[in-house]
């Protein structure tokens, strides 16, 4: 008995470089494009990596404030501590229905905080030059708070309601680390205040 079966698509295709493969005008030019648009990226990439072993930056040198803030941040991790990933920040959102942005320059500002079984909401205020925050801790179960920032860490008692007040925090990046009574440690992502 004869089958006819219907032919496999690219079945009748000759592999690159057998005998009889296609090298027809144009092949040659465009396996050596290829070759060159490889090598550019190669290039490319050893130019990035040579910025990058120089620790220079195309725009300048990083402040030494910044390098130390930097240092002191990654001083301070826990490996032992959940993230708490920053979900809404009322910082540049203006409320509906008010012409002048301008007049909130001194208002607080309102940031949540999200992780794995708890939240943290916050009130940042402005004192002179330091800042004032006022928080909750939910579910209302967390036994203390510490503010970290490139100054120094400050621990604040959280009442049995879950909130919490920290003044004369200083300006610039700042992470809490929330300790919860029979659960790894929470900690909130850097952010500048």
């Amino acid at each position: 008995m004869i089958h006819d079966d219907p032919p496999t698509p690219g079945a009748d295709r000759t592999p690159p470089g057998a005998p009889g493969a296609h090298t027809g005008p144009g092949v040659p030019e465009a396996l050596a494009a290829a070759d060159d648009h490889a090598a550019a990226d190669d290039d490319a990439d050893e130019a990035f990596m040579a910025i990058l072993r120089a620790q220079t930056s195309p725009v300048g040198a990083m402040p030494t404030a910044v390098r130390r803030a930097a240092r002191a941040a990654f001083a301070m991790r826990r490996d032992d501590t959940v993230f708490a990933d920053l979900r809404d920040d009322s910082l540049g959102t203006t409320p509906v229905g008010l012409r002048d942005a301008g007049t909130l320059a001194d208002a607080p500002r309102y940031v949540r905080f999200e992780g794995p079984g708890v939240a943290v909401s916050m009130e940042i205020t402005l004192v002179d030059d330091d800042r004032d925050l006022v928080g909750r801790v939910a579910p209302a179960r967390a036994l203390a708070v510490e503010v970290r920032s490139p100054h120094g860490t400050s621990h604040h008692d959280v009442d049995p309601d879950g909130a919490f007040l920290a003044r004369g925090v200083p300006r610039g990046p700042v992470s809490l680390l929330v300790h919860l009574p029979e659960a790894p440690p929470a900690t909130t992502r850097w952010l500048t205040i």
